[in-house]
């Protein structure tokens, strides 16, 4: 008989912490330009994500790039957009928040926790 076994996925551990160590790690072993290019390219995605709609860090993002992603991900947030992104709480979905006008005219978030 042949067992599946289903692992489920964190990648929590990949979050920020106060130490920027990781920075410099990837820039070493993917040099400046790389590590810039991938930046640039995590950044225009979650810039470009609509409203309602998320990634799958699992499915759409290699495995040996998941760490990398998730901490840029975070810079992203941190620096650029702070609150229209959410991760789930394994981390593995980024989701854009859907904005909305209350009957003032103040933009209010859309409540909703990714499982």
């Amino acid at each position: 008989m042949l067992r599946l076994i289903i692992r489920k996925m964190d990648l929590s551990q990949y979050r920020l912490t106060t130490s920027m160590e990781w920075v410099d790690r990837y820039i070493s072993a993917l040099g400046l330009q790389e590590f810039a290019n991938y930046q640039e390219k995590v950044y225009h995605a979650l810039a470009i994500l609509r409203p309602g709609k998320h990634y799958d860090l699992v499915r759409d993002v290699p495995e040996d790039k998941q760490e990398l992603f998730v901490k840029l991900c975070c810079m992203y947030m941190i620096c650029i957009d702070t609150y229209n992104l959410n991760f789930s709480e394994d981390f593995t979905r980024i989701e854009k928040d859907h904005l909305i006008l209350n009957k003032d005219g103040i933009t209010i978030r859309k409540q909703k926790r990714l499982k």
